[in-house]
């Protein structure tokens, strides 16, 4: 059977997902101008609009954190969140960004 990928299972889908090792830094940007930085103990987030608040969750939908800020600069411990998928939930005054991040 060929198991070549053939594009997203739901139509209209924007998720994308990169590995990397828990050695190396992650900068992601996206069209809202959110810079996010991984490494292996913790995300910084940047931004040139204020950062409202931020959720975490985890794969089953759980939400492990949440802060409420108004900042342009966050950096979050991830030292016990333990290893797997993490969805943040980013509001910037009426926007709202979404990531999917994955610790080792």
């Amino acid at each position: 059977k060929d198991l070549t990928p053939k594009g997203y299972i739901e139509s209209g889908s924007d998720f994308t997902c990169e590995l990397y090792d828990s050695e190396t830094s992650v900068e992601i940007n996206d069209n809202m101008g959110v810079t996010i930085n991984q490494y292996t103990d913790r995300i910084e987030l940047e931004s040139e609009e204020l950062i409202n608040k931020i959720e975490i969750f985890n794969f089953l939908g759980a939400k492990v954190y949440d802060s409420i800020s108004e900042n342009h600069n966050n950096t979050i411990s991830i030292v016990n969140f333990g290893s797997g998928i993490y969805f943040l939930k980013i509001s910037l005054n009426n926007k709202t960004t979404h990531r999917k991040v994955i610790i080792n």
